[in-house]
Order: C-alpha cells, then structure tokens, then sequence
C-alpha cells in the first residue's frame, strides 16, 4: 500500500513540474497550450502547417524591418490546425482545433499580423468534458494570482489573471459549452485577454 502511495505522489510530482526543474508561468503554460507556436520553438506537429500557411510565425528570423508601406490594405484570415491529441495535455477528447486569426497585407514585402489565437477542444461526453475543464482549472489555479467563475445557461467559464507578470500571457479564459446542433456536443474554448 504505502509502495502504491509513494508512486503515485512521485507521478504527480513529475506531472505538476515541467522538464528541467524550472517552474511553467502562466505564459508559458498558454504557450503550450497553443503549441509553442509564438515561441523560438513550435511544436513539431504543427511546423509543417506553419510554414505552409503562416510564414512568419515558422521562420521568426526572417521577419523583415518594419517599413513606412502601405499596412490598410489587407484581408482577414483564419487558418485552423485540426489535432486528435495534444503533446503537452494528457486529456481525452475528440477532437482539438487551433484557429489562428491574422491579416495579410496586399503588400507581399509585409508579414502576416496575427490579431487572435483560439483553441477547441470537442467532447462527445459530458465527463470527460467537466474532467478536462477542471483540469485546465487546476493548472491556472498554481500559476495565476486571480481567479474568477461564473455559470449561465448550462455554460460554465474561468478567468484568470496573473499580476505579478505583465509580459507574456497575463490574462486567460476559457468557457465550457453545450452546442446542441455540432457533431460533438461539448466544447471548450480557450482564448486570451479577458474581463478581470
């Protein structure tokens, strides 16, 4: 029995703390959540849809001066990386999806400006839904100085803020809801920024 206890607490102590020994922020646990994708090092699973639809955020060093151009001339993009499971969360859902929300200028000499990240994550059953929320809240809880909740309408969301770090991701939400007419009934859907 008390062999069994001793793993277990030795399995969450190599869970809760990354590689390393260092201890993951609040920015740099939402960098994984978004595949390290605005960091020196994407995941590998998504560099090939990176350099196939958003040059600038696979090739960082490339990124050109900023120029007196033309930059109100430009249309809306948003291109999603659909995944089955997620190297940094070890979670059960159906189906995951990173929108990547950005505008791409007329001008071919300018690189694409990314306005917004989002991450989905479907669900067909109700458990494992509330079981992943939780544990999205679990991990803001260690690494944020603020927390909010709220419910409405069978929706549930959480806020959280850090204050004690103003760079990087400071400000996270994420919601849980019913969609009645989707495929998979339950979603999640983390973003940045919220009302805190």
């Amino acid at each position: 029995m008390f062999r069994k206890l001793l793993i277990i607490c030795l399995f969450f102590l190599f869970v809760a703390n990354p590689s390393k020994g260092q201890e993951l922020t609040m920015d740099g646990y939402t960098n994984q959540l978004f595949l390290n994708i605005l960091t020196e090092q994407p995941d590998s699973s998504i560099t090939g849809f990176l350099k196939l639809y958003i040059p600038s955020l696979y090739d960082k060093k490339k990124i050109p001066a900023f120029s007196a151009t033309d930059t109100f001339h430009y249309h809306e993009e948003i291109h999603s990386f659909l995944f089955t499971n997620h190297p940094y969360l070890k979670m059960k859902f159906v189906k995951g999806k990173l929108d990547i929300h950005c505008n791409r200028y007329n001008n071919p000499e300018l690189i694409q400006n990314i306005t917004n990240i989002k991450l989905w994550f479907e669900f067909d059953d109700q458990q494992e839904a509330e079981i992943a929320f939780s544990r999205l809240v679990d991990n803001f809880i260690l690494r944020s100085t603020d927390k909010k909740f709220s419910a409405m309408n069978g929706a549930q969301k959480a806020e959280f803020l850090n204050s004690k770090n103003t760079k990087g991701f400071n400000r996270v939400q994420f919601r849980l809801t019913i969609d009645n007419v989707a495929q998979h009934k339950y979603k999640i859907l983390f973003e940045t920024g919220n009302t805190m």
